[in-house]
């Protein structure tokens, strides 16, 4: 069986070098996503070698940003959409380790007239780094999904 051919993130995201974290994209469908990146002295929030665990939330928004660019992507070039809400996040360390693989997922929660709720995760090593549950809205778009297949 052959390993299907992901787009690259900057495919599918309005970010760019600089701002843009991931890497590639391991899995991905209407729903859930699974997206890698290895941890960079040149990323932000890095200080003295040591990157804020912080840029987890960033790493779990650019993942989410992936099933909303896969949903629309008939449309053209990526949009750029809202992190409007944290409702839990926890990160289980203080600093990332720069060299580090980091595997990120997320899933759609729920969605409703452009703002979805998506659980999120960070892992090293099969380690949990961070976990959040995030709210994102979309202004052009009514649902992030094909129609009929909202999630009440």
């Amino acid at each position: 069986m052959e390993r299907a051919v992901w787009p690259w993130p900057e495919d599918l995201l309005p970010h760019r070098p600089g701002m843009l974290l991931l890497e590639r994209i391991v899995s991905l469908d209407d729903r859930k996503v699974v997206a890698g990146a290895v941890t960079s002295a040149g990323w932000p929030l890095v200080d003295n070698g040591r990157i804020s665990s912080l840029l987890c939330l960033e790493l779990m928004a650019q993942t989410v940003g992936l099933i909303m660019g896969w949903n629309r992507r008939s449309k053209g070039r990526p949009r750029m959409g809202f992190l409007v809400g944290i409702k839990s996040a926890s990160l289980h360390q203080p600093h990332l380790p720069t060299g580090r693989e980091l595997v990120i997922s997320a899933e759609v929660l729920s969605s409703h007239g452009g703002l979805g709720t998506f659980q999120a995760r960070v892992l090293a090593d099969r380690e949990p780094l961070a976990e959040a549950v995030l709210q994102v809205y979309d202004p052009e778009t009514a649902e992030f999904f094909p129609a009929g297949s909202s999630t009440e």
